[in-house]
């Protein structure tokens, strides 16, 4: 797995990740099960600088997905291959993460269907975004060859 494949797995999954995470699945829940995220106890204001955290846990969590990527040893095709890491990464990291906000907080029934529900939608997509990602191919370059003139 080369470093440049790595780097672009992690930047295309994380970035996935957080528009899934937070546009699409936003905009469905919040159609449904409206709630403002920023009037929830323990959560920070918008303005505290260390919310720009929020922004960068898709792309840890990718750097974490592409380490075990090749450590988990999938089969199947690259599609079949990023749905399973996808759905293995959905059960190591978000059921417990979900499980402990329900069993601990008491949050808007539409935070808790966005964080169980919505997060395998993003983790499936990242997943398949880190296998095609690693398991393209390089193409390579026809390599030039040098005609002589016919004189």
């Amino acid at each position: 797995m080369s470093f440049r494949k790595s780097v672009f797995a992690i930047l295309a999954g994380g970035l996935a990740f957080l528009v899934i995470q937070t546009l699409i699945s936003s905009t469905i829940i919040q159609t449904y099960f409206p709630y403002d995220i920023l009037t929830i106890g323990g959560m920070r204001q918008a303005a505290d600088p260390l919310m720009i955290l929020f922004f960068l846990h898709s792309f840890v969590l990718m750097i974490g997905a592409v380490i075990l990527y090749p450590i988990l040893k999938l089969t199947g095709t690259a599609l079949q291959k990023g749905m399973r890491l996808g759905a293995l990464m959905w059960l190591a990291y978000s059921v417990p993460s979900s499980y402990i906000v329900y069993t601990s907080m008491t949050y808007p029934v539409g935070f808790y269907l966005e964080s169980f529900v919505f997060s395998f939608a993003s983790w499936v997509v990242a997943g398949i975004i880190i296998a095609r990602t690693i398991e393209e191919k390089a193409i390579k370059a026809e390599p030039k060859t040098k005609h002589k003139r016919k004189k």
